[in-house]
C-alpha cells in the first residue's frame, strides 16, 4: 500500500514489531541515544492560559512540556507565572535558537493529542494529512476546527480505538538495515487488549494514526495487532524525535496562546 507524503514531508506507516502490517518491513530493534542540544542563544518564549485554565491544568502544562523539552535532550528552563489582578497565568520558556526553533516552539504549544482512529469501509487516502473530528476529541472538549471532517456516512465523530491515555511511551528507534528513522509505539497493557480485539475484527479495513486531530496515514490492517507498534516514515532524526516527544507524555490539559518571542 503506498501513502502520500504529509504536509511536512513525512511519511507514516503504523506497523506491528512481531506481525508485520505490511509485508516487507524489517524488524526495528536498534535505539538511538539521547544527544544533547549544543549550547545556542536563547529565546524567552511567554505562553498564556485561559482564563478557565485551574491551578491543576497550569502545573500539569508545565510538566508535560518540561517533559517534553528533557527527552530532546536539553535542559529546560519553564516558570510558572500565576495569574494576578485579573491578568491569566502564563509560562515563560527558555528555548534555544537556530533552525529548530520553530519546530520546538510548536513542540510546547501543540496538544500532542495521539489517536488510532477506525475508517473502516472509507478510502483512506481520502483522509491522508486531513483534519478529522473523533469520539476522543468529543469527549476531551477539544476545539473543533472549522474544516475538521466528521464521518461521512454518520455525520458523527470518527470512532477512536485507542487514545493516549493507554500510550505508555514513544521512543525513536533507527532500523540497522535501512537507517531510517522511525517511532516505537508501546501501549499499556488495557491498551494492548482493546486494539488486539479490534484488529482480529477489522482485518483489511484501514486504522488512522492521528496526532492532534490530523490523519498521519491509514494503513490497511493485516493481522491482528496489539502491545507495540511502530509508526514508520521517511523521518529525519530530528522529525523523529519531536512526534515522539509530542506523544510520550500526554497531550496539553488546556490550550497554550503565544504572547510573546524573545
Amino acid at each position: 500500500m503506498e501513502t502520500q507524503p504529509t504536509s511536512g514531508g513525512c511519511w507514516s506507516v503504523l506497523v506491528m514489531i512481531a506481525v508485520a502490517l505490511f509485508g516487507g518491513f524489517g524488524f526495528l530493534a536498534a535505539r538511538s541515544a539521547v544527544v544533547d542540544v549544543p549550547p545556542t542563544p536563547s529565546e524567552a518564549v511567554i505562553l498564556q492560559f485561559s482564563a478557565e485554565a485551574t491551578a491543576d491544568d497550569q502545573q500539569l502544562t508545565v510538566d508535560i512540556i518540561t517533559q517534553r523539552l528533557t527527552a530532546l535532550g536539553m535542559r529546560p528552563v519553564v516558570q510558572l507565572n500565576p495569574s494576578s489582578d485579573g491578568d491569566p497565568a502564563t509560562i515563560r520558556v527558555l528555548l534555544p535558537g537556530g533552525d529548530d526553533f520553530q519546530a520546538t516552539l510548536d513542540l510546547i504549544r501543540q496538544a500532542g493529542d495521539f489517536e488510532l482512529v477506525d475508517l473502516s469501509g472509507l478510502n483512506p487516502s481520502d483522509y491522508q494529512d486531513a483534519l478529522i473530528w473523533t469520539t476522543h476529541q468529543a469527549e476531551v472538549g477539544a476545539l473543533r476546527a472549522a474544516d475538521a471532517q466528521q464521518h461521512p456516512e454518520t455525520n458523527q465523530p470518527f470512532t477512536t480505538v485507542l487514545d493516549n491515555t493507554h500510550l505508555m511511551k514513544a521512543e525513536v528507534v533507527v532500523d540497522g538495515e535501512l537507517g531510517t528513522w522511525t517511532i516505537d509505539a508501546i501501549f499499556d497493557q488495557e491498551g494492548g487488549g482493546i486494539l488486539g480485539v479490534f484488529t482480529a475484527a477489522h482485518v483489511g479495513e484501514p486504522l488512522a494514526i492521528v496526532v492532534d486531530g490530523r490523519v498521519l496515514s491509514a494503513p490497511v490492517i493485516q493481522a491482528m495487532i496489539s502491545g507495540e507498534a511502530v509508526i514508520q516514515g521517511n523521518f529525519t532524526l530530528t522529525e523523529a524525535r519531536q512526534l515522539a516527544a509530542k506523544i510520550s507524555f500526554g497531550a496539553l490539559p488546556v490550550p497554550l496562546e503565544l504572547v510573546s518571542i524573545g
